[in-house]
């Protein structure tokens, strides 16, 4: 009778194992958001499931007087976006740069982290020495998990921030990785995949780092994603024609500062160059969702009028840009692209004061009006002309 019982449990076991393994696959809407923090990198992603875990790559900058409001709007969406939840699960420091590592401090002092993980190499500044030893003593006290890309294997799951079986997040560490005197060569690049759609976050890497990630074959397979969150804010030192034709993007999302706004009066992101590459890659899109950016032309040496179209998003322009997936398909917004009504109303947005400028109301300028100043209307004001970087 023992014999028979432990027969049938055992039976019930295998013909309940497919039906538990079923029930651990997402089905639900990846969420990725690339925050507007100007001229910087912030990226909350959120897992397919009910709990919705999440993960955080970087933290805008670390301080309003390198660019305008950056600490700020970071602090304010990412608050608004956990609400009442206290725990990230993953946090990524791609690399020590305070425009990425910026409110990296704040995070681990507001929030409780399961997981933490840099690039492992040293790097000479206040704001990355308070991070390293704020990480390390809640290590210490048994309150994350503090991990290096430096110690970690290729195809590494350490950064695996959701529990679904069909989703998963994996670094991505050539050969020759933190061999790198730039810190941004030595970026922690990480992979998201859920079912047959794929999402590329490569820090500020720049070509060097993206030859490495070619010349490996154990890498280089992994390059093929659906997403590209470009590399170094759309610089011209990165996203080279060869790492495109590995990645073969369908969007991609260009986090950058404003045109002679804070640090970006140095960095001139992004550049035309670069967007034009990002271009090749949109053209099935024709002339869906087309916008005009500013963009800096590294030859003639000055900035320059550049028309995007939808698959190619500028934060800059577009604001903070969410990028959502069911697994199947992924799309820009945060509703599916079969629920968005090509019919939806259009509505004016400018401010009471003289301005020869008004917007529609997705506008990334339009979003910043402070509500006291604004004026929103079915129909555009007379005498004004639309703002240039508003989608057409």
């Amino acid at each position: 009778m023992r014999h028979f019982r432990r027969v049938y449990a055992y039976a019930f076991t295998l013909f309940l194992l497919p039906v538990l393994l079923i029930a651990q696959q997402a089905t639900g809407t990846l969420k990725i958001r690339v925050l507007n923090v100007g001229q910087g990198d912030a990226i909350y992603i959120e897992c397919p499931e009910p709990a919705h875990h999440n993960m955080l790559i970087d933290s805008g900058d670390v301080t309003a007087m390198r660019y305008p409001g950056s600490p700020k709007l970071f602090q304010e969406q990412l608050a608004e976006l956990m609400g009442t939840r206290k725990r990230i699960d993953v946090v990524i420091s791609s690399h020590p740069h305070s425009d990425h590592a910026g409110s990296l401090l704040w995070v681990l002092s507001t929030y409780d982290v399961g997981k933490f993980i840099d690039d492992g190499m040293q790097y000479e500044s206040a704001t990355h020495t308070k991070i390293d030893l704020r990480a390390k003593e809640l290590a210490g006290q048994g309150k994350l998990k503090f991990l290096h890309a430096t110690d970690l294997p290729n195809k590494s799951k350490e950064p695996d921030f959701c529990p679904a079986a069909n989703v998963d997040a994996i670094l991505l560490k050539p050969a020759g990785f933190g061999q790198e005197d730039n810190p941004n060569n030595n970026s922690v690049a990480i992979r998201i995949n859920y079912n047959d759609q794929t999402f590329l976050f490569t820090g500020d890497g720049e070509d060097e780092e993206e030859a490495l990630l070619l010349k490996d074959p154990a890498t280089r397979p992994l390059l093929a994603s659906t997403v590209l969150k470009a590399p170094h804010h759309g610089s011209n030192t990165s996203s080279t024609a060869d790492f495109l034709a590995a990645v073969q993007p369908k969007i991609v999302v260009v986090s950058a500062g404003e045109k002679d706004i804070g640090t970006n009066k140095g960095y001139k992101h992004p550049r035309a160059e670069t967007i034009t590459r990002f271009l090749g890659f949109t053209k099935a899109n024709g002339t869906a969702d087309l916008r005009t950016i500013d963009a800096y032309d590294t030859d003639a040496k000055k900035w320059t009028e550049v028309q995007i179209n939808a698959g190619v998003y500028v934060t800059a322009v577009d604001g903070t840009i969410t990028i959502a997936s069911d697994g199947t398909k992924t799309w820009k917004g945060e509703e599916g692209p079969e629920l968005i009504s090509e019919n939806a109303p259009v509505r004016y947005v400018y401010t009471k004061a003289d301005s020869e400028w008004y917007h529609l109301e997705e506008c990334a300028v339009a979003k910043r009006i402070k509500p006291e100043n604004r004026i929103v209307s079915k129909t555009p004001p007379e005498g004004r002309e639309m703002h240039k970087g508003c989608p057409r």
